[in-house]
């Protein structure tokens, strides 16, 4: 009994945590004064003012608690460190009913499962890129570069050999400009739909309430006049946006105009919401489906457990249609 009240302990702490952050994604979305509400709520709390700010927000709170909360017992769930790990030892292993072990299954075919061997895989700055034959970049060249953080190594490098680079990054608080001769800088963002005002979340790179400029990648090849164009390279470091942007290429049908695919796939503590995590499997086993196969994987700060679950992984595919 005290095993399970624990359990359902743990559970309400992170349906609050969800709520809280879905509650201040919809703000933020729809009501760009939030930014200053959610800033100012402690200090207008200690102030003694201002208190309907914070009694609406835990009202919504509880009732999506309420409505979300499982009925009959808390689901048990394994205390050790190695969630991943305890799920493979079992025999019969269960069915897949829980948001980790969706998680797992993606982790388990990144590092089991046989990909494309490139024989001339050659490090491009700081991603690797695959020179063989049938999937080399083409001339005229199109590279697409989501995610810069001040790094142009990759950008720079493939402009070198005769690319013609696109790179966009709006964390990074600079206007469009041309950054070298075949490098063009765009401070847009990629996103899974349009919108001029997508609130970030805070992290490494976003330490400050901002909103950004985001486009689907579909806009933003029809901005560019690359409707029709294959685009040679696309890479996409965008900090747990990948999931939702992957799904969006897809539904947008645009996969077959990619030759090579290189992104980094996160899994936060906190980030996803824990209820996308089958779509997120879906989507990573559908670049298979579409022919993509991976020549380069890279995993670290791999942590599997309820309360902390972390993994970061730089993966490279070829477009085996080609």
């Amino acid at each position: 009994m005290e095993e399970q009240l624990l359990q359902c302990r743990e559970m309400l702490r992170v349906l609050f945590l969800h709520c809280y952050q879905f509650l201040c994604r919809t703000l933020l979305d729809k009501f760009p004064p939030a930014v200053h509400l959610t800033t100012n709520a402690w200090a207008a709390v200690k102030a003694r003012q201002r208190l309907w700010i914070i009694l609406p927000l835990s009202l919504v709170c509880f009732v999506t608690i309420v409505i979300y909360l499982p009925h009959g017992d808390c689901v048990r769930i394994p205390a050790n460190q190695d969630l991943c790990e305890i799920w493979k030892g079992e025999t019969p292993r269960t069915d897949v009913k829980q948001w980790w072990q969706w998680a797992c299954l993606i982790e388990w075919d990144m590092d089991s499962a046989d990909g494309y061997q490139c024989q001339n895989k050659e490090f491009m700055g700081n991603w690797p890129v695959c020179w063989d034959e049938d999937y080399k970049p083409r001339d005229p060249c199109l590279v697409y570069s989501f995610g810069i953080g001040n790094d142009f190594s990759f950008d720079d490098a493939m402009a070198e050999r005769g690319c013609t680079v696109y790179s966009f990054d709006p964390s990074m608080g600079v206007t469009d400009h041309k950054h070298s001769e075949r490098v063009f800088f765009k401070n847009i963002g990629l996103g899974a739909s349009d919108t001029d005002s997508f609130y970030p979340n805070f992290d490494g790179f976003v330490r400050h309430s901002t909103s950004w400029k985001v486009r689907t990648l579909k806009s933003i090849m029809q901005l560019l006049g690359h409707e029709k164009r294959v685009i040679d390279v696309l890479k996409i470091d965008i900090e747990v946006y990948e999931w939702a942007v992957t799904a969006n290429i897809l539904k947008d049908g645009l996969f077959p105009q990619i030759r090579q695919f290189l992104v980094e796939w996160h899994i936060f503590p906190n980030e996803p919401f824990r209820n996308h995590f089958q779509d997120m499997y879906e989507v990573y086993m559908s670049l298979q489906k579409n022919g993509f196969q991976f020549y380069h994987k890279y995993s670290f700060r791999k942590y599997h457990h309820y309360r902390y679950w972390n993994l970061r992984a730089h993966m490279s595919y070829v477009n085996t249609h080609f």
